[in-house]
């Protein structure tokens, strides 16, 4: 477990490096949401089902976004292991996702621990940790999916309250066809 844990760290830390340098090319291809949602949740149904976490997902078949497969999962993986990790047993997470002729706008809420209002605007901070993290928590999870997300023409906006939940919105615009 320590060593996925030290390789997930150090992939983090490389790929972070990488955007800054610029040096991270996106393969944009168009992907149902819905079939990246559940490659998302997959390695988490096991997390989730042991303690006893419910994970549910409404999402439209037709609902199509064009990113980069691989980047736009790590992005939705760190938000989703956020949500679990601060939701506890018996508590439930909901994925939806809506479009419209702008954006496609991805919700996914939790009824967890919320965050204090004072470390709303820092959670996406490189190495920021909250007062409710995890002892093994780094802090780079939520900044890699902001600027994965950023970089493939969205944006990740959060809203909380604490002791009912936290809300991350993933609003992917569409691009302009003229």
């Amino acid at each position: 477990r320590q060593m996925e844990r030290m390789t997930w760290l150090v992939k983090s830390l490389l790929t972070l490096s990488k955007l800054d340098a610029d040096m991270i090319q996106m393969k944009k291809e168009r992907i149902k949401l819905r079939e990246l949602i559940y490659e998302v949740i997959e390695p988490f149904e096991l997390m989730a089902e042991l303690r006893a976490i419910e994970i549910k997902t409404v999402l439209g078949e037709e609902i199509i976004l064009e990113c980069d497969r691989r980047w736009m999962a790590e992005a939705f993986s760190n938000i989703v292991k956020n949500s679990l990790e601060h939701t506890g047993e018996g508590g439930r997470i909901e994925i939806t996702g809506e479009k419209n002729n702008f954006s496609t706008n991805i919700y996914i809420k939790d009824n967890g621990t919320g965050i204090e209002p004072e470390e709303l605007g820092h959670i996406f901070e490189r190495f920021y940790k909250g007062k409710n993290s995890p002892e093994n928590s780094v802090g780079i999870g939520l900044a890699l999916s902001k600027q994965l997300i950023m970089l493939q023409n969205g944006m990740v906006y959060v809203k909380s309250e604490p002791g009912k939940g936290t809300q991350f919105h993933v609003k992917m615009y569409s691009e302009v066809r003229i």
